[in-house]
């Protein structure tokens, strides 16, 4: 026999009327023939939840439950958030290129952005679990060679990371020779990841 829980509601809503419990977790009930357990004056309060949704005790809206799943906004959270890693990357990136080639070379945002370059390239593998890619339902670019080489992977990851390292040092000592250089190792660093680790582009 099934345990059940009750998980308590938050109270009345901001314009004083009473707010219903999460709309999933009263499907979920309905779906375990519990119901929705009422107060005398009829105003839901509370509701049941069976052995089916007891890990979902605690979570106030389905966004918390789509994110304790591993899904946002009805994508993979992960395939999001590494979206986003990359195109933040992309963005350093340009910053750095751009303060490098003025006529006075802007080093302090070309130091800013590649400890914002080594950063986010230690996120990189982290933002890649099992079960994220194609087979997960999800378009992803991702190829399957990152889950059957992880050591390769994470290796390009860190190239990426020391190439920012680099480029780092170089703007603190304003040697924009070696600042050139380390601008060349993380485009290297990049192009090799994508070419081994991203699908072709049709």
């Amino acid at each position: 026999m099934a345990t059940t829980t009750v998980i308590k509601r938050l109270g009345p809503g901001p314009t004083g009327k009473q707010v219903r419990p999460p709309r999933f977790l009263e499907d979920n009930c309905q779906e375990q023939r519990h119901g929705i357990e009422d107060h005398p004056d009829d105003n839901p309060s509370r509701i049941c939840a069976g052995s089916r949704h007891d890990r979902l005790q605690g979570l106030r809206t389905r966004r918390d439950h789509d994110e304790r799943l591993g899904r946002a906004g009805g994508r993979f959270r992960d395939d999001r958030a590494r979206e986003a890693n990359f195109k933040a990357i992309g963005k350093a990136n340009k910053a750095a290129k751009s303060a490098l080639e003025a006529a006075s070379p802007d080093f302090a945002t070309v130091a800013a952005s590649a400890t914002s370059i080594q950063t986010d390239a230690g996120k990189i593998v982290g933002l890649f679990p099992d079960g994220s890619g194609k087979e997960s339902g999800e378009k992803t670019e991702a190829l399957p060679t990152i889950w059957q080489k992880p050591a390769e992977f994470k290796a390009a990851a860190d190239k990426l990371a020391t190439a920012a390292g680099n480029l780092k040092v170089a703007a603190d000592a304003k040697d924009a020779k070696a600042a050139t250089l380390a601008m060349g190792e993380i485009g290297g660093a990049c192009k090799g990841c994508h070419d081994t680790f991203r699908e072709k582009k049709q």
